[in-house]
């Protein structure tokens, strides 16, 4: 009866070591790999919560691909819902997404002049947010022309 029960302990320890294996997320690399090979069609659209902070290392991992989807041929395109705080970094600095307000209908996406980003900006803006995959990091692309009000520069300080 002891053997039985040993042997019944055993088996339920490797069963769940199988199942927590199978249960990890993929690697970086993995997730790299399956975003070049679905490069042409892949379509992503990320969320967080609010006042969820999200790393550069989250924000791949949380990547998931849909082949098939989109008519994408040169680059990747990356729709990014922003529901809160996203902070990372790239080859061009230090970005910080940030919501305002705590109903988030008056957010912008404040920018410097010809859309480029110095090291500790502030982009806010809700809704979407595209990003164009390049062979040297990641880039911010602004989907569609808005007008920054004056009050905007006053929160920046």
């Amino acid at each position: 009866m002891i053997i039985r029960y040993v042997l019944f302990m055993i088996a339920g320890f490797l069963l769940t070591g199988c199942l927590d294996s199978q249960s990890q997320q993929p690697s970086e690399e993995f997730i790299s790999q399956a975003l070049e090979e679905n490069a042409p069609s892949a379509l992503e659209v990320l969320r967080w919560k609010p006042g969820e902070e999200v790393s550069e290392q989250s924000f791949l991992k949380t990547v998931q691909w849909r082949a098939g989807k989109g008519s994408l041929k040169s680059q990747d395109l990356y729709v990014v819902e922003l529901y809160g705080t996203l902070e990372f970094t790239m080859d061009y600095g230090k970005y910080v997404f940030t919501k305002e307000g705590e109903e988030g209908e008056n957010a912008y996406w404040a920018r410097r002049s010809f859309g480029k980003f110095s090291k500790g900006d502030v982009i806010q803006k809700t809704g979407t947010l595209e990003f164009r995959r390049h062979k040297d990091g990641w880039k911010a692309v602004e989907p569609k022309p808005i007008v920054i009000p004056k009050e905007i520069f006053s929160i920046r300080g």
